[in-house]
């Protein structure tokens, strides 16, 4: 039984790890950045922003420092809703999930 424990461990970090790499890879693709949408801005401002949230750094550092963050937990601060961490919305927002999510398999079964 612990065998097969640790296996399913191993293969959910593996599918983790998956998903985080084709994403991350998959924004890198697109052409823009988190920045471009944004409001005109002047060079210094994106510089200051770029350095902030380490976009002008190599992709391949960007990306270990992506899963260093993930690894720990940290999944950053959000682009779209200023000065909020991305766990802090996942925090508020989860009670919501979690019962949609009971409710959902109560009404299945």
């Amino acid at each position: 039984m612990l065998s097969y424990t640790i296996k399913r461990l191993i293969q959910g970090l593996i599918t983790v790890w998956f998903i985080a790499t084709v994403t991350f890879v998959a924004m890198h693709s697109v052409p823009g950045d988190p920045l471009s949408g944004a409001k005109a801005m002047s060079a210094e401002i994106r510089e200051n922003l770029e350095k902030k949230y380490g976009l002008n750094k190599p992709v391949t550092e960007q990306y270990l420092i992506y899963m260093g963050n993930l690894a720990r937990g940290d999944l950053g601060i959000s682009f779209t809703q200023k000065n909020r961490e991305v766990n802090h919305i996942i925090r508020e927002h989860f009670p919501v999930s979690a019962t949609l999510g009971i409710m959902a398999v109560v009404f299945a079964a």
